[in-house]
């Protein structure tokens, strides 16, 4: 859901309800909106609930009521979901589905977690001319560090408009043992949030491996974009 959000302005207003049913995963998360509620404080709470559940390793049934100015304007819900194969659904009537990834059709291509550096690309189904390419650095880090440093990043995304160029991220993870950084002269901010979310996803969650890495963003066969994902450390998750 939080790539929903960062596909919209920072200051925008939602009036819809959203539902978002992960792939591989046995929750869904659903918005109520009973008044216009701006991007911002849907992100604010998202991102509390996400880092609050993961910082302590475990995930709950959530009812997030989210008040402006005192007055609730919306709801956010976190259930298990029944058993139903693995299709990603996204509630059309915010018009997502157009623009959020089909995760399923997505092609990675990938040596196996053998090699503690093993490398590989991955290719976005969206759009075939952007390629992530990645080398992990045989550093482990924890599932949840990596989650939540990737809520930070997709928080920072609609503070830009999408077709800026410039793209410099430092996001870090709430346990302070992982960041992950992005960079990018002729990266656009509406192509960050799909970066992180392949880079979680498609990557990490589909290999079942969480660890350091070095990234580059390819767009016709140029970098446009580098960011490392890596342990900080000294500090005890």
């Amino acid at each position: 859901m939080m790539y929903i959000f960062s596909t919209h302005s920072w200051t925008e207003d939602l009036l819809h309800p959203i539902r978002v049913d992960l792939p591989n995963q046995s929750v869904e998360i659903s918005l109520s909106v009973s008044l216009r509620t701006q991007i911002k404080y849907l992100v604010v709470a998202l991102y509390t609930a996400g880092t609050a559940t993961a910082q302590g390793n475990q995930f709950y049934t959530l009812d997030v009521a989210v008040a402006v100015d005192g007055i609730r304007t919306a709801s956010i819900f976190v259930r298990r979901k029944a058993r139903r194969g693995d299709d990603l659904v996204v509630n059309k009537t915010v018009n997502a589905s157009d623009t959020f990834p089909e995760l399923a059709a997505a092609t990675n291509n990938s040596s196996l977690a053998a090699d503690p550096r093993s490398r590989g690309s991955f290719t976005d189904p969206t759009d075939p001319k952007m390629v992530i390419s990645y080398e992990y650095d045989g550093t482990r880090i924890s599932s949840g560090a990596i989650f939540t440093a990737c809520l930070d990043a997709l928080a920072e995304v609609p503070q830009h408009g999408q077709q800026d160029v410039g793209v410099v991220i430092e996001a870090k993870s709430v346990s302070g043992d992982c960041t992950i950084s992005l960079r990018g002269g002729r990266l656009m901010w509406e192509a960050v949030a799909k970066v992180i979310l392949y880079l979680y996803v498609n990557i990490m969650v589909t290999q079942r491996r969480f660890g350091g890495m070095r990234l580059s963003v390819i767009y016709e066969g140029v970098e446009v974009g580098e960011g490392v994902v890596a342990k900080v450390q000294g500090v005890v998750s």
